[in-house]
């Protein structure tokens, strides 16, 4: 970490070097060091498209720093006001679901459960095929007691698809 912080001295709007900063920071629960690289990254950012593979990776450490830290009002805020500066393309779409869904998780961890349940639901309006997100949403309504129409999306769960979702349930294929 010492020599991206030297490059933040000598050029403190680098990009790369805000990226990678504000990444390993998440990635090492450093979480109140990650979040300011990240925020002065994605300031910097003049569009977001389905290209810009970086930009969701770090749109998507900041939402889990700020939810680590307490603040999940600011992750919802800052992944929304992303979203809505961002390409309405397909690869777009599908990276913003994504974001959403891991979102959704780390509230989900975090017991945020209405919060985890908006960010499913965002998810599902965005990318309705995307796995997983359905079955957690599911999972987390029937912990809530809630009920909701799910059978709308065709869902398909492959063995090699188990492993990283909290919950697998039988749902009928809308016909």
């Amino acid at each position: 970490l010492p020599p991206l912080r030297e490059l933040l001295e000598i050029a403190p709007d680098h990009a790369p070097a805000l990226f990678h900063l504000g990444c390993i920071c998440d990635h090492l629960r450093r979480f109140d060091e990650a979040v300011p690289a990240l925020e002065r990254l994605l300031r910097s950012v003049t569009s977001l498209n389905g290209s810009s593979r970086d930009c969701f990776v770090a749109v998507r450490a900041l939402a889990h720093s700020l939810i680590a830290l307490g603040r999940g009002d600011n992750a919802e805020r800052a992944v929304e006001s992303l979203r809505l500066r961002a390409a309405t393309d397909g690869e777009t779409r599908h990276w913003f679901a994504r974001v959403h869904h891991d979102a959704g998780l780390d509230f989900y961890v975090a017991g945020k459960l209405d919060a985890a349940i908006r960010q499913y639901r965002m998810a599902l309006a965005l990318w309705p095929d995307l796995g997983g997100v359905a079955i957690n949403l599911q999972h987390i309504l029937a912990a809530t007691h809630e009920r909701a129409l799910l059978t709308d999306y065709c869902i398909d769960v492959k063995e090699q698809e188990l492993q990283p979702y909290l919950f697998i349930a039988c749902m009928p294929k809308s016909g």
